[in-house]
């Protein structure tokens, strides 16, 4: 099994690549990272293995491994003059905090600290090969390897009595542990490493098991996920250091108190881990607007879009609850914007007609119920598809006699956009010929879309609900059928054909903000306005079913 880590790196800051370059290597064009190791830190470390991860062009990561001497050298990679800078101040980075975790010295691991270095090994697997999870029998096979390995002798390669559990434990999972504990910066003793080996190979088990249930189609929300408890940082390890302020220990703060969706801990999660390795270090206080600026035109330069909502939005809500709550004097990040202008090209777009008649023919030789029902409900909803795919059963119900799907967030876990979101939305006369309704009663008053379905209080503590799957899968199929413009979003372009065929029809703005749960631009007066079910049934009837084209039809 090859570990592939979720997470990334983007940027490295202006003045740690002031501070040492590239080496050009002698009749190549690809340079080298060259460092001299310190001399405290070469007498604890000499020989020891350094892993380096640093950025891809394709987004994934270059994984290095360099042996400590009197230097530390190793070739960066690529040819390109950009990503050898940025490469090399990653690495410098990330040798400057091995350097501080070889001085520091090893340190036992608690219970708890142990299972949350494992989980992150949990978590790189079951989160990331989560939508495209392969072949039932290969996690079969992975956790039937691991536990011989957690029994005793590894696959009866070897016969081993007192020591043959450990020996298994370090064949199988040795490189994985060795690797979390560089990543992330931690230098333990024996006794809590060969610990740690034990917790890993448990729950790589379990991450196995979920991604065999995955592969055969069930996606049910993962409850052992909840249970694994947040990775704090090396930084936090020092008893009694209550001032200690990383930006682990800070987001874990700001998530508690606004409890967001769970896409967007995942999406800010990594928006912070990219600053933080930018910068070089775990500290926010030490964060100036400089610093956010280079961030900033690093991003820009690797041509990402969506800056000022996505990476730099994050880090401004980060700091602003840092301050509201005492914890920050002042938001670095607050003046700093991406201003890039819009080019001709980058909006999204509508389906055509004949491109949702397509769509809907298609979905209508599905047996797969996502398939064959989800494009329908968003085409004549205008709903966004996480709000239907995690739709129950007992949320289809009759207002005034209208029938109506409940907008709302699953009883297991669901979350929605916004406040706004949460409305009735009458089910077109389209759907129910075509027997959504019979379906819903066969299918009960649980999910309709997924497994599972307990019902819970509160948000999930899962990175992403069931849900998100079947959106994906379903964003999946749509592409595989011939539907690959970029600008069109695969089930997205739905929403947007539905307020496209709103203003077609004259249908008010109002009334078609209210049925795709939009806030529309009437602001707070907007929140005086109710709009009836019958009024939105009268609206949606008005839009008919488009058809394909005769030579289309089949």
């Amino acid at each position: 099994m090859v570990f592939r880590s979720p997470h990334c790196y983007t940027g490295v800051s202006h003045m740690v690549l002031r501070m040492a370059r590239p080496t050009r290597r002698r009749g190549s064009t690809r340079s080298q990272f060259r460092k001299r190791v310190p001399d405290d830190v070469l007498r604890k470390a000499r020989g020891q293995r350094i892993t380096f991860r640093l950025p891809n062009d394709n987004g994934d990561e270059v994984v290095i491994s360099a042996k400590a001497g009197p230097e530390v050298t190793f070739s960066l990679r690529t040819s390109d003059k950009r990503s050898q800078d940025e490469r090399h101040g990653i690495a410098l980075a990330q040798f400057e905090q091995w350097c501080d975790a070889i001085r520091n010295g090893p340190r036992p691991l608690s219970q708890k600290r142990r299972s949350a270095l494992a989980g992150l090994l949990y978590l790189a697997f079951a989160e990331t090969l989560e939508d495209d999870p392969g072949d039932p029998a290969l996690w079969a096979a992975v956790q039937e390897a691991n536990n011989h390995a957690i029994s005793g002798p590894l696959l009866g390669i070897y016969d081993a009595e007192a020591d043959g559990r450990q020996e298994a434990l370090e064949r199988r999972f040795g490189g994985l542990v060795d690797l979390i504990l560089q990543r992330e910066g931690v230098v333990t003793d024996k006794a809590s490493r060969n610990a740690l080996l034990a917790e890993a190979g448990m729950k790589l088990t379990k991450a196995a098991e979920k991604l065999q249930r995955n592969a055969s189609g069930d996606f049910t929300p993962d409850p052992f996920a909840a249970s694994i408890p947040a990775w704090k940082g090396e930084v936090n390890a020092e008893p009694g250091n209550a001032t200690t302020l990383t930006f682990e220990n800070l987001f874990e703060r700001w998530k508690e108190e606004t409890r967001p969706a769970p896409s967007t801990v995942t999406s800010w999660r990594g928006h912070v881990k990219q600053f933080k390795r930018h910068l070089g270090h775990d500290d926010p206080r030490r964060v100036t607007r400089d610093n956010v600026v280079a961030w900033k035109d690093i991003l820009l330069a690797r041509g990402l879009k969506g800056i000022n909502d996505g990476h730099l939005a994050t880090i401004k809500a980060l700091f602003n609850y840092g301050v509201r709550n005492g914890l920050l004097k002042d938001n670095s990040a607050k003046d700093v914007n991406a201003r890039r202008r819009r080019e001709a090209g980058d909006s999204r777009l509508p389906y055509e007609d004949d491109e949702v008649a397509q769509l809907l023919a298609l979905a209508d030789k599905e047996t797969l119920p996502a398939r064959r029902w989800l494009p329908w409900l968003m085409a004549f909803s205008g709903a966004r598809v996480g709000e239907v795919a995690q739709l129950w059963g007992d949320r289809v119900v009759r207002v005034d006699g209208i029938p109506v799907m409940k907008i709302a967030p699953a009883d297991d876990g669901g979350t929605l956009k916004n406040e706004g979101s949460e409305r009735a939305v009458p089910i077109h006369p389209a759907l129910i010929e075509r027997g959504f309704l019979s379906f819903v009663r066969e299918r009960g008053s649980g999910p309709l879309f997924y497994g599972g379905g307990r019902k819970k209080r509160g948000k999930s503590t899962a990175a992403r609900h069931a849900s998100k799957g079947v959106a994906n899968h379903l964003a999946a199929w749509i592409r595989a059928n011939g539907f690959t413009n970029k600008r069109k979003a695969p089930s997205h372009a739905l929403r947007h054909w539905f307020k496209t065929e709103c203003s077609k029809l004259g249908i008010q703005d109002s009334v078609a903000d209210a049925i795709q749960g939009h806030v529309g631009n009437s602001g707070v007066a907007g929140r005086y306005r109710h709009i009836g079910v019958a009024t939105m049934a009268g609206a949606i009837k008005q839009i008919t079913v488009p058809v394909l084209p005769t030579k289309q039809k089949r």
